[in-house]
C-alpha cells in the first residue's frame, strides 16, 4: 500500500473549524488563515470538484459543500475539507465517489482496492466493498 507523510491543515491559531462558512460572505476578521502546501491544496480542489460532478452525474440531491463540512466515517470522524489533504484520504475520497458508492464508507474497505495484496482480485474487492455499501 503506499502511504505518505500528510501534512495537517491548520489554522495560526492551531484551531481546526468545521462550521460551514459562507464563501459569499465577506471575509472577516475572525476568519483563521490556513496553511498547506500546493499540493494538499490541489488534493482538496479535486476532491471538492469530483463530489460535485458525480452529485450532478447521479442527480444526488446533497449539497457537495455540505458534504465537504460534514464529518466523515471513511476519514476517521474527520471532515472531508481538513481530511482529503492527506494522500491517503484524498485517495479514499476519489474512489468512494468514482465508484459511486454511497456518501460515506468503512476506510479498512475502499484501503482493500488500494493495497497490492494480490490474494483476491480487485474484481472481487470491488463487490465486496460494493456489498458492504449497501448493507
Amino acid at each position: 500500500m503506499r502511504t505518505t507523510i500528510g501534512m495537517d491543515i491548520t489554522s495560526l491559531s492551531g484551531q481546526m473549524n468545521c462550521e460551514p462558512l459562507d464563501p459569499l460572505s465577506p471575509d472577516s476578521c475572525n476568519d483563521a488563515p490556513v496553511v498547506m502546501t500546493d499540493r494538499q491544496l490541489g488534493r482538496l480542489l479535486l476532491v471538492a470538484t469530483e463530489v460535485g460532478a458525480r452529485f450532478q452525474r447521479e442527480g444526488i440531491e446533497y449539497d457537495p459543500l455540505a458534504w465537504m463540512y460534514a464529518p466523515r466515517r471513511l476519514f476517521r470522524g474527520v471532515a472531508a475539507i481538513n481530511a482529503v489533504v492527506d494522500f491517503d484520504n484524498c485517495e479514499r475520497a476519489i474512489l468512494l465517489h468514482a465508484l459511486g458508492i454511497g456518501l460515506d464508507a468503512d476506510p479498512i474497505l475502499l484501503d482493500s482496492l488500494r493495497t497490492d495484496d494480490e490474494v483476491i482480485t480487485r474484481e472481487e474487492r470491488v463487490a465486496a466493498v460494493l456489498e458492504s455499501a449497501v448493507n
